[in-house]
């Protein structure tokens, strides 16, 4: 039986179709954004390699950095790293006591913050106040010398109120201004759907109203 060869065709790309110096721009921002993330990954190669040693966890050394949790800042012995990640002592004895769950620290997929209702829903500080005070939403809480500094809301405490996080997630897309250059603009979820429909069942939206393009609180009757 004769073989039956396969022929290439020579491949075509028109000039107006691929464009070298975008390419060359693109390569050189990968080139730079490995640059920047390299130091990053080092050092958490290293966290690592310790924490083998040291599996219960231990301080970092140097200033700045950020809790996990509270996202204050923290710096050598106010530090806490374990298999959760970084967090500062307040927090980390807040886990110790079991008032928060360690995995807090590791998804935050599985909580929201007070930041995060207000950024979320376009809810007010009081308002959360008074659901958490009337038993609505309950609330896991970082304390400090008897001050809250922190409050959680966890979502496996709050499921009926609360939807999973990435049911709530911002919209984004990219817009290119010319020269290799793009804006990012980030809109919320809610303008993209309609919210009562697309969190049916979840008990936070009896609270809310969509009004001219935005969430807002009912008035109580």
């Amino acid at each position: 039986m004769a073989s039956v060869q396969k022929q290439e065709r020579p491949m075509k790309m028109r000039s107006s179709e691929f464009n070298w110096d975008h390419v060359m721009d693109m390569m050189e921002n990968m080139h730079r954004i490995h640059e920047l993330m390299l130091p990053f990954q080092q050092e958490e190669d290293r966290r690592q390699r310790k924490l083998k040693e040291f599996p219960k966890g231990f301080h970092l050394e140097g200033k700045g950095y950020n809790c996990a949790i509270c996202h204050g800042t923290c710096s050598n012995e106010e530090t806490w790293y374990d298999q959760y990640g970084l967090k500062c002592m307040e927090c980390q004895a807040s886990i110790d006591r079991g008032d928060v769950p360690a995995y807090c620290a590791e998804d935050k997929d599985k909580w929201y913050s007070r930041w995060d209702l207000q950024s979320d829903f376009n809810v007010k500080g009081p308002t959360i106040t008074r659901w958490m005070r009337t038993g609505v939403l309950k609330a896991r809480t970082v304390k400090r010398d008897g001050h809250e500094t922190a409050l959680l809301f966890l979502i496996e405490e709050n499921k009926d109120f609360l939807p999973p996080k990435k049911m709530v997630e911002n919209y984004s897309h990219t817009e290119g201004t010319g020269e290799g250059r793009f804006t990012v603009h980030i809109e919320p979820w809610y303008r993209h759907v309609d919210p009562h429909v697309h969190l049916k069942g979840y008990k936070i939206m009896d609270h809310l109203q969509f009004v001219n393009g935005s969430l807002e609180l009912k008035k109580e009757k």
